[in-house]
């Protein structure tokens, strides 16, 4: 029989991207996605600014210009994989999570890995080097997003897992139980430091350990979703299938508010 594309899609879609992962912790600008392929965000515009009076008249209008957010999906495939009796598999949860989870993984890793470069750029997003990972260093973080009124709720800190090992080691007995009590697995929170919601992933990017944003200055978001299937075809006695995903983020702020980059310290010790 055929190959149903709906069960295979929505089979697909539906564990794409998993509630703990730390992409769900931005702002979603999925029904911003234009044409599949480029995300439009209206801007909240200029700050308004607030005087105390008394007040002098006739005051002199200015205009409140728009500062819109536009970026371009990326598109994200799979190479083809090829389905023996795909009546079995379609007809069977199991067998067919087996046969999606590669494809899932192939392109979750991507995906994450490109939208975090979107999100965070060196030389322009606030940063500090580390050698290693300290309380003090997430302390210097928070120092940063309170000095530019970041809203407290809603930070969160990814960790490498180098990272994560060096603030483990540098936290006290104390600190460290109130940091694993913290921990929320069904969110992917592993721990709460400092006002951070702490995540954990074995990289993070090339020459950064750890990042830190607020859910409100970083965005992702995620077109179309495509199938493509070739019955029987002859060259592998089989059907070949293969998925695109159209994908991408970018940071909210034109001036990297509610960001910061935990960059390698590289440097040689003296």
């Amino acid at each position: 029989m055929p190959i149903q594309k709906e069960i295979w899609l929505d089979h697909f879609v539906q564990d794409l991207f998993p509630d703990n992962s730390f992409l769900s912790k931005s702002f979603n600008a999925d029904e911003f996605v234009r044409a599949g392929k480029v995300v439009h965000i209206p801007g909240s515009g200029a700050e308004i600014k607030a005087s105390v009076g008394p007040i002098a008249r006739p005051k002199v209008a200015s205009e409140k210009v728009d500062q819109e957010v536009q970026f371009s999906l990326s598109e994200f495939y799979t190479d083809p994989i090829y389905i023996p009796n795909a009546d079995k598999y379609e007809l069977s949860y199991d067998k067919r999570a087996t046969v999606l989870s590669a494809a899932r993984g192939a392109l979750d890793d991507i995906i994450a890995t490109e939208i975090l470069k979107s999100w965070f750029k060196p030389g322009e997003t606030e940063g500090f080097p580390v050698k290693t990972m300290t309380r003090q260093a997430v302390r210097i973080a928070q120092l940063n997003f309170n000095s530019c009124d970041i809203p407290q709720e809603n930070r969160y800190l990814l960790l490498d897992s180098i990272a994560y090992d060096q603030l483990l080691s540098d936290l006290t007995e104390a600190q460290t139980n109130a940091f694993l009590a913290s921990a929320d697995a069904a969110k992917g929170i592993i721990g709460n430091i400092y006002g951070f919601d702490v995540m954990l992933r074995s990289k993070v990017l090339k020459d950064i350990s750890a990042v830190a944003w607020h859910k409100d200055y970083v965005c992702r978001a995620i077109g179309n979703y495509d199938m493509f299937v070739q019955e029987n075809d002859p060259h592998y006695y089989a059907d070949v299938l293969s998925f695109l995903v159209r994908a991408g983020g970018t940071h909210m702020s034109h001036d990297f508010l509610g960001t910061y980059i935990f960059s390698k310290d590289t440097t040689p010790n003296t």
